[in-house]
């Protein structure tokens, strides 16, 4: 009977679904996740498994490995050591741990080393640590203790992980903590059409671990012009693979997973950028003051100042991300009646509420149809100009000018108004109003709208305040 029962019991195990979800690990005090999802495999065709045992790390399965674009099969040590020099710099994923084994890819296949190099190939590889060269043909003449492999890997240059077991090749992704509380959940491509939570976390206080993939990955294009640049997105923007919360956990259980991505997400990704989250908003996009109004979420904090200044919202997670993290390019919000432009204030960013149907909000949780819309933030103006122009689709035939009419507003609470406004704050906005107007050839004209309003009114209220004062309010409330 107890055999019986053992019986039964392995053949429960043996059928069990079980799915491998990757693993953390640390290389030189930085956190990585792979092994979710392989995206290659080496295949040598001179005995394999001796090969990738060489530059197996005691008690793993997993090695570092970077491929390398080089100008020759059999490059010199100075453009090793200038190329790693290179990925070094323009890449947080990379480091000099994935040299620990590496496949050199030659762009032109005859071509011959470097005549004038002053470092040997030997001597550059043992200086990075290098114990497994791979190529797509046999290397000869090395006099170092490396071995070597022939393969063919298609894959973009930098850096991954490959299992000694099975040759398959996952993508690097550095973790980062997510101190701000600026995302809901950090999202990994299933290298398809949609996207998986990351099941990866490092020790924090609250925070949320983000895995961000190698910079070298990407390369623009005419028709990738956005290639590489990380984002991350409103949670009330849906994305395929993933749950959307709108800020509030009775709808994320309740709806799940969604099976589509809003097109304005999808655009941005056809463009080449890279979803790495979904970021915290204030309940349904609505006006929550932070943090009395969070009830289901903690506000983001605003990393300017002491770290506790309100962030402004309901965008807060995007604006208050793109405000700490320089790993982080780009994100996109919405604006109902403030929601781009309170937080890209508080935070001391570029954002922006284009006109209303300036980009499709399908699949997106409404707050009122009849005047959302979604924005983007940056921390460059260059960028924030080169993404909007390409995401929105009919920026080029709306715009085939720059505007010539520029007002300063010397209404109450205005720069121009006499009111609580720094003489130093005066001035960075005076030398600002006068680059624009030199830039834009037009003289900027002072305007005082609730004056016009009084002078106009008929028999509206007088006050533009009071007439004014619910309006919002109740289209809002009219679409919930």
């Amino acid at each position: 009977m107890r055999s019986f029962a053992f019986i039964l019991a392995s053949f429960h195990l043996a059928s069990a679904n079980y799915v491998n979800q990757g693993q953390v690990l640390s290389l030189n005090g930085i956190s990585y996740y792979a092994e979710g999802i392989a995206v290659g495999q080496i295949k040598t065709t001179n005995a394999s498994s001796l090969s990738l045992a060489a530059a197996q790390i005691p008690g793993q399965d997993l090695f570092p490995l970077t491929i390398i674009d080089t100008s020759s099969s059999v490059p010199s040590g100075d453009e090793l050591l200038n190329l790693n020099t290179a990925y070094d710099s323009s890449d947080d994923v990379f480091q000099s741990a994935f040299l620990h084994a590496i496949y050199l890819r030659p762009s032109t296949t005859n071509a011959p080393a470097g005549s004038n190099s002053t470092i040997s190939l030997d001597s550059q590889l043992s200086r990075q640590g290098t114990s497994l060269v791979l190529s797509s043909k046999e290397i000869h003449g090395l006099k170092s203790s490396v071995a070597t492999g022939v393969t063919v890997l298609s894959l973009p240059r930098g850096p991954y992980f490959v299992s000694v077991h099975t040759g398959n090749v996952y993508k690097a992704y550095r973790l980062y903590d997510d101190d701000h509380l600026a995302f809901v959940q950090g999202v990994i491509s299933d290298e398809e059409d949609a996207f998986t939570t990351l099941p990866a976390v490092t020790e924090n206080v609250m925070a949320k671990s983000i895995a961000v993939p190698s910079r070298l990955y990407y390369t623009e294009t005419k028709e990738q012009p956005l290639a590489g640049l990380r984002f991350g997105v409103k949670d009330i923007f849906h994305v395929k693979g993933v749950g959307t919360s709108g800020g509030n956990r009775a709808y994320f259980y309740l709806y799940g997973r969604q099976n589509k991505t809003a097109p304005a997400v999808q655009r941005l990704i056809d463009l080449g950028a890279v979803l790495v989250g979904k970021m915290g908003t204030a309940q349904f996009a609505n006006g929550d003051r932070p943090t009395a109004d969070w009830v289901d979420l903690h506000a983001p904090f605003n990393p300017r100042g002491d770290g506790y200044q309100d962030p402004s919202g309901s965008s807060t997670g995007p604006g208050a991300g793109v405000g700490a993290y320089g790993w982080l390019d780009l994100a996109v919000g919405s604006d109902t009646g403030g929601s781009m432009r309170g937080p890209a204030g508080s935070q001391g960013l570029f954002g922006n509420r284009p006109s209303t149907g300036a980009i499709s909000l399908v699949d997106v949780i409404p707050l009122s149809p009849v005047s959302d819309t979604a924005g983007m933030f940056a921390r460059s103006g260059s960028l924030w100009a080169k993404v909007t122009q390409a995401w929105y689709p009919d920026f080029a035939s709306n715009y085939t000018s720059y505007p010539t009419t520029l007002y300063r507003s010397t209404a109450r609470g205005g720069a121009w108004s006499g009111g609580n406004v720094s003489e130093d704050a005066t001035k960075v906005i005076t030398s600002f109003v006068g680059k624009l107007e030199s830039f834009l050839q037009a003289k900027s004209t002072p305007a005082n709208y609730t004056q016009l309003w009084s002078e106009t009114h008929g028999e509206a209220p007088a006050d533009v305040n009071e007439m004014l004062y619910l309006t919002y309010g109740v289209y809002v409330s009219h679409d919930q």
